[in-house]
């Protein structure tokens, strides 16, 4: 039963929605278990999005091309929720996503904030939401500093007042905005996980974490600063080490990007990483490589099989001296080719892939990273690894 106080604020930054955004608008609407209002920031669209949301009886605010995370703490200004839910125009919910977020912090009194588990769809499919899982029930984003696991604020409902308590929604970077508020928010208690699968994450060309890959550096240079930002956050004396760490993995996994867009180097590049990786959990290196196919994605998979230039041979080329995160790669390949009948493929289900073409391999490595993920990220081990120790929340 839920606290008869519960009000959800449904938060959506929109901008030419066009042919998905009525597909989450009905999302929203097929809402039950929980009162909750509707709230859209139309940040300049030209394609009527701003009356199809008044239409189905949405409130619209007006930005002039701002940007989502601008646009996203103006809603806080007029959100009247004591929980908020944070949603993208093209992603989607199952019916009882609030509901089960709001009944997961009513059990969680310490969690600040509830996250679900997502499942990517491409833009002409469909995901299937609502199974449970059998996972952790909280999920402790610092276990895996500086790599978020949380894809999409879609997938976050978030406390109004532990908003309010630290500055509400970052608003004022281009990028970054979204990690730097989970590791804000976990400082003191982890974050409540939900008990069913609900969030549908889209991935099209057009969404802002594609948009974002297009320059996948300065992606990198913006996650670095809302690392460091975070950081402040901490109690005293817990900083430096972890600045340190997360410097260091932030730093290697750009090297892989380059190395994999230029075609050469990558093999210094993976030996960079294993050695940032040196004392972190498998969980932190399963979580890594998939951060760098995530990266990857918008390149790698554009090359076709049997054609990989300028694509580096990841496989051939990726050092078997860089154990465990060889392993990774492997394992983000296999994600793929496993299920596959091409007998090609299939070989990536045996510990022994060495019948595997690069071609093949690359192809895989790319769908993996397209899908989004090696593993269910929040499944991952939440113990963090010994020299991110010194992040781990105090209660």
């Amino acid at each position: 039963m839920l606290e008869n106080s519960t009000l959800v604020t449904v938060v959506m930054p929109v901008f030419n929605g066009g042919e998905w955004l009525k597909e989450t608008i009905l999302a929203v609407e097929a809402q039950r278990g929980v009162p909750f209002e509707t709230l859209a920031v139309d940040d300049g669209s030209t394609d009527g999005s701003a009356d199809l949301l008044r239409s189905r009886g949405w409130r619209v605010l007006s930005t002039n091309r701002v940007g989502p995370n601008v646009a996203r703490a103006r809603a806080l200004e007029e959100a009247k929720g004591t929980l908020i839910a944070f949603l993208d125009q093209d992603d989607l919910w199952h019916p009882d996503h609030l509901a089960l977020a709001a009944q997961s912090l009513q059990s969680n009194p310490r969690a600040l904030a509830a996250v679900a588990r997502g499942r990517p769809f491409f833009t002409r499919s469909h995901p299937r939401l609502g199974e449970r899982h059998h996972g952790p029930s909280t999920f402790n984003p610092w276990a895996f500093y500086p790599i978020t696991l949380i894809d999409t604020p879609s997938m976050t409902v978030v406390r109004r007042s532990a908003l309010d308590a630290v500055g509400g929604w970052p608003a004022d970077r281009p990028l970054g905005s979204d990690p730097l508020l989970w590791w804000r928010l976990s400082v003191h208690a982890p974050l409540a996980v939900l008990p069913r699968r609900t969030v549908g994450i889209r991935r099209s060309d057009q969404s802002l974490s594609a948009v974002s890959r297009t320059k996948p550096l300065d992606y990198l240079r913006h996650l670095s600063k809302a690392a460091t930002d975070a950081l402040i956050d901490l109690p005293v004396g817990l900083g430096p080490g972890n600045a340190a760490v997360g410097s260091d993995i932030l730093a290697a996994v750009a090297a892989i990007v380059a190395a994999a867009s230029d075609g050469v180097g990558l093999g210094l590049a993976a030996q960079k990483l294993e050695t940032a990786l040196r004392d972190a959990s498998d969980g932190m290196v399963t979580a890594t490589i998939g951060f760098c196919g995530w990266l990857l994605a918008p390149q790698l998979r554009r090359a076709p099989v049997g054609r990989i230039d300028p694509l580096p041979a990841i496989i051939d080329t990726w050092p078997a001296e860089a154990r465990r995160t060889r392993k990774a790669v492997l394992q983000m390949v296999a994600a793929v080719a496993g299920p596959c009948r091409t007998s090609q493929i299939a070989a990536a289900k045996f510990p022994d892939i060495s019948r595997l073409s690069t071609a093949a391999a690359a192809w895989a490595f790319a769908c993996a990273a397209r899908c989004g993920r090696i593993a269910d990220p929040l499944s991952l081990s939440s113990i963090p690894s010994p020299s991110a120790l010194t992040t781990k929340p105090q209660p």
